[in-house]
Order: structure tokens, then C-alpha cells, then sequence
């Protein structure tokens, strides 16, 4: 099940987007990538292009990331996960405990 099929599932079984939007988008982008990296040694295939359109130009060619990219990405994922968690604790009357900040967010979040 792809990203997208994964948000309407959850939204029609439980009235819970996990993204919308621009958001939801962009994390299907990252998924797609993903598969491109574990599946397709990092070469843009057919099926890539079909599911992302945008990746046309680059087919048959290897992705690349710089590292700014990537932590920017990292960051968004990370947002993303920490949304979700108080959206569905909200939602779902669940009981949440306060973390510490994690050791990286200080120092590596900002180098991006």
C-alpha cells in the first residue's frame, strides 16, 4: 500500500488523515524515493515517473541528494511523526507523556 492509499485508508476507517495537502504530497514524494533507493539502486524507473509525474526528466537517471536536503527532509519526517502523535493523542483521548528534547535537536536541526 503506497502513502496515499495508506492516508485514505486510515481516514476512512478512523476519520484520521495522517497528512493533506502539500504535506501529504511531499511525503508520498519521499516514499516514492525511498523505493527508488531500496528497489531500483537509486535509478529513476517507469514506475517511479508514473506514481510522480514530476520525475519524468529524470528517468533512467540516479537521484541525488545534497546534504542540506537531506536534513530538511529528516526534519520534515520528524515533524510530521510528532504532528500525527498529538493530532490521533487528541483525537483518540489517548494519554501522553512529556519527553525531554531529544540530544540532536538543538545542534543538528539548525545545521541544515
Amino acid at each position: 500500500m503506497g502513502m496515499s492509499e495508506l492516508n485514505k485508508y486510515v481516514d476512512d476507517r478512523l476519520g484520521f488523515a495522517l497528512r493533506e495537502g502539500s504535506a501529504l504530497e511531499r511525503a508520498v514524494r519521499l516514499v516514492e524515493i525511498r523505493n527508488i533507493i531500496v528497489h531500483n539502486r537509486g535509478v529513476i524507473g517507469k514506475i517511479s515517473v508514473r506514481r510522480i509525474p514530476s520525475l519524468a526528466p529524470l528517468q533512467g537517471k540516479r537521484i541525488g541528494f545534497t546534504d542540506k536536503a537531506i536534513w530538511e527532509e529528516r526534519f520534515f519526517l520528524r515533524q510530521a511523526a510528532l504532528d500525527i502523535d498529538v493530532r490521533a493523542a487528541s483525537k483518540f483521548g489517548l494519554p501522553v507523556t512529556k519527553l525531554p528534547p531529544h540530544p540532536e535537536s538543538s545542534t543538528n536541526d539548525a545545521a541544515g
